[in-house]
């Protein structure tokens, strides 16, 4: 999910120094996987646009699985690329580019700006800010039975001086059924200014991320722009309706509502985290980024991170817990070999069978081949385990390396519970960190290898339909009241739901 710190420096060394190097195309040493900079930046928008439409064809990792037609995208994107290019138009050029990107819905494949490029940032966050700053004041909600319901409403802002209360549903907005408004939103002013400016991204993977992003979009708009919203709140048989005006909530919705922000800094402290949950459970917060130990030539076992969790794990279980949540919520990835690691502490089997090894597509025999050093790895059983009563929660930020946490507990029979049908499906992403610096300095990233099994089965990615991620075992009911608790009263209902099942399913 994010660009290494040596590469953001070599990329800003190289824009700071005008470089005007420019490759056609890039091809894989089968032995060497250091990092590639492709740069188009020299080029005009629609020239660069074409070249890079190209090298995706022949590069991203993921484009047969995904069925990516990209005659298609060429044909849908490069009319608008050049009518910007006319027009000199850089907000419709980046608009494009973005809107181009976020159809190959793959987290790790995405647009960004190189955070030592400030105009460039301040460029796009500024873009963000006119387009999504606005707010009218409410959070919706899609509920287990379908309905669109408020969950959440802010003083003193337009959804509140209309009239709508938490609970109702929304029927209409903008002379749209809300399903249909929902379904055509454009998510293009997604991109939080925090990921922008720490190159990370926000492009959902699957149905259900995409879904939810689209919802949030819904209530953020322009500063000043007007909403027409048909509801009803609860216990009313007449719906109402007004024209709601976009407000400056100086992001509070946005924030409180963003999955997407979990970037964790590599100290041991605040990526392993106990919580002692009232009769004698444990809540047990698992980070994977390790930072430099992230480097497959070095042992993830000499890490200050892994040596944590160790002692960690000892102290849980010289208290004998009653049982142990394990929350991948908000995992935002890192070393999945440390994945593996974590797991080996769950289980009394010596060696798991389940192995995941790395593989990136050979531009010249058209064929994926296995990443030097890169697997396969395994679960391997640990000198001292927890063997009582464990779930794991996830949700649809848990990404990449988390996911990898995510499937390894699942391996060894620990079932997964969320509020949604499964993890992000964005799994295995740069290993050789290829970036494209596009005309205008804009940067994009793209996944140039897949992880796969030992039936050599694609694991986690997203496919055409949008479906992938790791799959919940336990589908934790979201109703109206829920939504509201979660959102309004800020309640903890997947954690509480853990508990209460550990009590009753698993003894």
């Amino acid at each position: 999910m994010k660009i290494t710190f040596l590469i953001r420096l070599l990329v800003s060394f190289l824009l700071t120094m005008q470089s005007v190097i420019t490759f056609a195309s890039v091809t894989k040493p089968s032995d060497d996987h250091l990092p590639e900079i492709v740069f188009l930046n020299n080029k005009k928008w629609m020239e660069a646009f074409l070249d890079l439409n190209q090298l995706l064809e022949n590069e991203y990792a993921l484009g047969e699985y995904k069925k990516i037609h990209w005659n298609q995208l060429k044909e849908k994107y490069y009319p608008l690329i050049n009518k910007a290019q006319e027009k000199k138009d850089k907000v419709s050029y980046y608009q494009a580019l973005r809107n181009y990107m976020l159809e190959l819905h793959d987290m790790h494949s995405y647009l960004f700006a190189d955070p030592n490029d400030q105009s460039t940032v301040q460029f796009i966050s500024d873009l963000v800010k006119l387009h999504s700053a606005g707010s009218y004041g409410f959070i919706i909600s899609k509920v287990n039975d379908g309905r669109y319901i408020v969950s959440f409403i802010e003083p003193n802002t337009p959804a509140a001086n209309a009239g709508i209360v938490l609970g109702a549903e929304i029927l209409c907005w903008n002379n749209k059924s809300i399903t249909q408004a929902a379904h055509d939103i454009d998510i293009v002013w997604n991109d939080e200014n925090e990921l922008v400016s720490k190159g990370a991204s926000s492009t959902p993977s699957t149905r259900a991320s995409l879904d939810y992003e689209k919802i949030r979009m819904l209530t953020r708009d322009s500063i000043g722009a007007h909403a027409h919203v048909v509801w009803k709140n609860p216990g009313e048989t007449i719906s109402n309706e007004a024209i709601l005006t976009a407000i400056d909530d100086h992001d509070y919705i946005a924030k409180k509502t963003a999955l997407y922000q979990h970037i964790q800094p590599p100290d041991p402290n605040q990526q392993i985290r106990v919580n002692w949950l009232p009769d004698h459970y444990v809540q047990l917060i698992l980070g994977l980024n390790d930072g430099e130990y992230c480097d497959p030539s070095k042992n993830e076992k000499d890490s200050p991170l892994y040596l944590y969790f160790v002692k960690t794990m000892q102290g849980i279980i010289q208290k004998n817990p009653n049982g142990i949540i394990i929350d991948l919520r908000g995992n935002p990835g890192g070393d999945g070999r440390l994945a593996m690691d974590y797991a080996g502490y769950f289980t009394e089997n010596s060696k798991s069978l389940f192995s995941v090894k790395m593989t990136f597509y050979n531009t010249i025999t058209k064929n994926y081949q296995p990443i030097s050093g890169a697997g396969p790895y395994y679960i391997q059983g640990q000198m001292f385990y927890y063997d009582g009563p464990t779930v794991v929660l996830t949700d649809i930020a848990t990404i990449s390396g988390g996911e990898w946490a995510a499937l390894s507990f699942q391996k060894i029979g620990k079932r997964i519970l969320s509020f949604y049908p499964s993890t992000q499906g964005a799994f295995a992403g740069s290993v050789g960190e290829p970036l494209i610096v596009m005309p205008e300095n804009f940067i994009i990233n793209f996944s140039d290898s897949i992880a796969r099994d030992e039936n050599n089965q694609i694991l986690v990615e997203s496919n055409a339909d949008l479906d992938g991620g790791v799959k919940t075992d336990i589908l934790i009911p979201f109703d109206t009241q829920t939504a509201i608790n979660v959102n309004t009263n800020n309640k903890d209902i997947a954690l509480d739901f853990a508990v209460s099942y550990l009590k009753k399913h698993i003894r």
